[in-house]
């Protein structure tokens, strides 16, 4: 018996990882989209910043203004500065996706090998069953009686939530006559 207990007990552990892994990696799919639109939108600010950078260096009409002007070396400085800084939050942002995708590889990696957890825990639990049944032992009647229990309190929630289901039907149903009767009173005025 001591070998079921420890194995489903590293089962139910296994199932709550898998429970815990599959709520991180929704949590991880939702960081992936917002940062895959975060980077596209820092790319094309890079880019942007770095044809103002090359308009400036080139042949365009506002790096001849600014030649004339003399104002060429301090706009180009300003120019270079916001393309650096549009690349490094380019960069940041890049390597955050790349780590969430990281993360969410380790975690699909994960998940499938724990996909099966939940049947070898119904497969042990049913085997630690069948070993108290067939030992003879009083908890054999226990367990049998509590199964018994179990399928009738399963019935019971059964009855129960359609009750309840359709509580909520003849309310709805009741609340919408008071509103047409309500409607109705205004009739004969």
């Amino acid at each position: 018996m001591v070998y079921y207990d420890s194995e489903l007990r590293k089962l139910q552990e296994e199932i709550l990882e898998k429970e815990r892994l599959d709520a991180q990696l929704a949590d991880l799919l939702i960081q992936q989209d917002e940062l895959k639109k975060r980077t596209a939108e820092l790319e094309h600010q890079k880019f942007e910043e770095q044809e103002d950078v090359d308009r400036l260096k080139g042949r365009s009409l506002a790096a001849f203004f600014y030649r004339i002007s003399g104002q060429m070396e301090d706009r180009l400085t300003i120019e270079e500065e916001e393309a650096y800084a549009a690349a490094m939050k380019y960069d940041a942002a890049a390597a955050e996706l790349e780590s969430v995708e990281q993360d969410i590889d380790r975690c699909r990696s994960r998940l499938a090998e724990l996909r099966w957890c939940e049947t070898r825990y119904q497969r042990a639990l049913d085997a630690k069953k069948e070993a108290v049944r067939n030992s003879g032992r009083p908890e054999a009647s226990d367990i049998l009686s509590l199964e018994a229990q179990k399928t009738a309190l399963e019935s019971q929630q059964k009855e129960i939530d359609e009750a309840i289901r359709a509580g909520v039907r003849a309310r709805d149903i009741s609340q919408q006559l008071v509103g047409e009767l309500e409607s109705a009173k205004n009739w004969g005025t």
